[in-house]
């Protein structure tokens, strides 16, 4: 099994909008850890795009920008988040870890979307295995 250290993508955020976008092409799995402080109220959504050149995962999906939010496996108790839905906060700080499947993928995001507290950190740890 090959590791990478823990990149990460959200770092400190406090406001909407994407992380920094890593780049996932020779991994088949990711764990993510994920770390809220300040009574945290958002949604948390992953996303993954199969193109070849990085999209802008903020922008409208379309042949071009091709990406799409992504399930994710919680390592807590093993439930399935949507990835249309995402992990929604509503003024409770999380420290939870997701796998996210990205077999075949070549970039992962994610983004912060009606944000009205709290601070955000993701680490993303690609694996493969």
């Amino acid at each position: 099994m090959y590791n990478q250290d823990p990149t990460k993508i959200l770092d400190g955020a406090s406001a909407n909008g994407i992380g920094r976008p890593l780049f996932v092409d020779d991994f088949n799995a990711v764990t993510l850890s994920l770390h809220t402080t300040g009574s945290a109220a958002a949604t948390v959504r992953f996303q993954v795009s199969y193109q070849k050149t990085m999209p802008d995962f903020a922008g409208a999906q379309s042949p071009t920008n091709s990406w799409d939010y992504a399930k994710v496996l919680d390592l807590e108790d093993g439930a399935i988040l949507d990835g249309d839905t995402g992990l929604v906060l509503a003024g409770t700080d999380e420290n939870r870890n997701f796998n996210l499947d990205v077999d075949g993928a070549t970039w992962i995001n994610a983004i912060i979307s009606g944000r009205s507290a709290g601070v955000f950190h993701l680490a993303a740890k690609p694996k493969t295995i």
